[in-house]
Order: C-alpha cells, then structure tokens, then sequence
C-alpha cells in the first residue's frame, strides 16, 4: 500500500494560496494508517536543503516546499525565526 499526499489550505480561498505559507502538505501513509506532516520524518537540516522538496530560503523562486510544514512542526508547532517565508 501506498501513500496519498493531502493539501491543506489554511484559509480557505483568501491569497496568498501558496504552499508553505498558506498551503501545508500532510502525508496518509498506507503502510500503517499515519497521518502526518509531509516530511516529518527527515531532520530539520534535511527539511532545508535536501531535494525538490526542501522548504527554501528566503527569496527562493521555488514553489514546491511541502516540507515547510514538517520544519513548523519540528519547532513544537511554532513557526521559527528563521522560517523561510516570513
């Protein structure tokens, strides 16, 4: 079995429905029923710089971060100082 990825958008409709800022992704593991942050098994530094995936640094041009939410959760569910995008 699988996985399937799901996307979240925090505030409906309203802009800036971007992942990362307002669009998180969530992953339903098949294997055993879990149900968590896309990427939350990997490290922080994994979640910053490792593949297509990685939330990126400030200014980046890439809007496929969907390990964003995985660095938020990492950080007791309290977006960083550091967070990449703000």
């Amino acid at each position: 079995m699988g996985s399937m990825l799901i996307y979240v958008d925090i505030n409906g409709p309203q802009k800036p429905n971007t992942i990362s800022k307002d669009i998180f992704v969530m992953n339903l593991r098949g294997d055993n029923s879990t149900f968590e942050m896309y990427g939350s098994r990997f490290s922080v530094n994994h979640l910053m710089t490792v593949g297509i995936w990685a939330c990126p640094n400030k200014g980046s041009s890439l809007n496929n971060s969907a390990y964003c939410g995985a660095l938020i959760q990492k950080h007791g569910w309290k977006i960083p100082d550091d967070y990449p995008w703000f």
